[in-house]
């Protein structure tokens, strides 16, 4: 059941006959203004959930996500090595000129 009431200080008077025993637990959520205009919503949850169930429908199937993650990981130890390779690379060949000369 719903009431709706006014605030008066620190009291809140229902309107109408509420009959709720003394000692009830309330939860009281504000109402704007009177006269002041609340934004609604572009899209309901369900118009959301179509929307996102048809973005979906046209990503790819992906199989494992364990098996995804490890690609990535690879890949991710692949491209740190290679930077790793090639600044000891440099460093070699740095070195080189005074070896040979």
């Amino acid at each position: 059941m719903i009431y709706k009431g006014v605030v008066k200080g620190n009291v809140i008077e229902l309107e109408g006959k509420a009959a709720l025993p003394e000692g009830t637990r309330v939860s009281v959520i504000p109402e704007p203004p009177a006269g002041v205009s609340v934004p609604q919503p572009s899209m309901t949850l369900k118009e959301w959930l179509q929307e996102a169930r048809q973005v979906r429908a046209q990503m790819p199937e992906t199989g494992d996500s364990v098996e995804i993650l490890r690609q990535l990981r690879e890949g991710r130890a692949r491209r740190a090595f290679s930077r790793r390779d090639s600044s000891e690379t440099r460093a070699a060949f740095a070195l080189l000129p005074d070896m040979v000369g």
